[in-house]
């Protein structure tokens, strides 16, 4: 994106930064650091700046003085409305993504000792620098036997969890 605005000032340039404001380790939070002086920079000259969700959108007005809209990621719908749902002994909860801290996995781990929560169990599918972390915290809470840890899943499988999951986190 840099090299675009630099090259063709006159061509409208759109920037979506996925941005967090936050790593989950050190190293990149150093990189975003270096970051931001070149990011505000991009971001000051597009034309139009896309935000995935309403806190991307208030972390770029906080970091950067940008008011970016909010278009959420695409998703072809059909593949999830076709799909065929995943059968497990008892109804899940389902969380899909990165495991690192801020995402907050360990969270919906604890909340399994509610028990208005008994019933269910909790798919954590997705890999991450946290997943033994997370594994900790579900032995400490009692609710290992309740929590899977399903790793990658891949694009066939996908759709059938969330198809069959109670709840998606």
């Amino acid at each position: 994106a840099l090299s675009l605005a630099v090259r063709r000032a006159s061509t409208p340039l759109v920037v979506t930064p996925h941005y967090h404001g936050t790593s989950d380790n050190d190293l990149r939070d150093r990189l975003l650091s270096l970051y931001a002086p070149v990011g505000r920079w991009v971001l000051q000259r597009a034309s139009a700046v896309i935000a995935v969700s309403e806190w991307e959108r208030r972390q770029l007005r906080q970091d950067f003085g940008n008011d970016a809209r909010v278009i959420p990621n695409g998703l072809d719908v059909d593949r999830f409305r076709t799909a065929t749902p995943e059968t497990r002994e008892q109804p899940y909860l389902l969380t899909v993504g990165r495991l690192v801290e801020y995402k907050g996995v360990q969270h919906v781990i604890r909340a399994l000792t509610d028990s208005r929560l008994a019933e269910f169990d909790l798919v954590v599918a997705g890999r991450g620098s946290y997943r033994d972390r997370l594994e900790a915290i579900a032995r400490e809470a009692g609710v290992a036997d309740r929590v899977a840890f399903a790793g990658y899943v891949d694009d066939d499988r996908l759709p059938r969890l969330y198809a069959g999951a109670s709840v998606y986190l």
